[in-house]
């Protein structure tokens, strides 16, 4: 009851799949680099489908469904959905509540707020596509549109 759909986490070497049961619907399963922290999509009320206009971001380890934490109630209307991407172990998204589109990340620990990236206001962002280095805290690349020059979409790198 009032569970419409749950993450199903698979592990390769023992071959057991172990359902992550919470209340709602959660999709869309996002690994961390260190194979233990997870991200995912949740609808508090039942939905037939997963709607990527409104939802909330999650984040906990694969072990304890119960102790996963609110990232963020992500808005984002545009005809063109964007999913959440992970890249080591923070999470991106692209949000746009007050109507302007921003690129935002948190790491998925919980460690620090949300936060936005900066350098890209007025444009139109589409989802984003990041990078983890070892070395260097890596970049995004989304595609943009700035509106005042043409429709046409450009790839930026943006650094974390």
């Amino acid at each position: 009851m009032n569970d419409a759909a749950d993450l199903v986490v698979y592990e390769i070497a023992t071959r057991t799949a172990t359902k992550r049961a919470l209340p709602g619907k959660q999709a869309f399963p996002m690994l961390g680099s260190d194979g233990i922290a997870l991200a995912y999509l949740d609808w508090n009320e039942v939905h037939p489908q997963p709607k990527l206009q409104a939802y909330n971001l999650k984040a906990g380890t694969l072990a304890n469904p119960a102790a996963d934490r609110l990232v963020a109630f992500v808005e984002y209307e545009a005809a063109e959905p964007a999913r959440p991407a992970v890249a080591g172990n923070t999470i991106e998204w692209i949000a746009n509540p007050t109507g302007a589109t921003s690129l935002f990340r948190a790491p998925l620990d919980g460690s620090t707020l949300p936060a936005r990236a900066e350098g890209l206001d007025r444009l139109f962002l589409l989802a984003p596509a990041p990078r983890a280095a070892a070395e260097d805290p890596g970049f995004t690349v989304l595609g943009t549109i700035d509106y005042t020059q043409s429709t046409t979409p450009r790839l930026r790198a943006v650094v974390r």
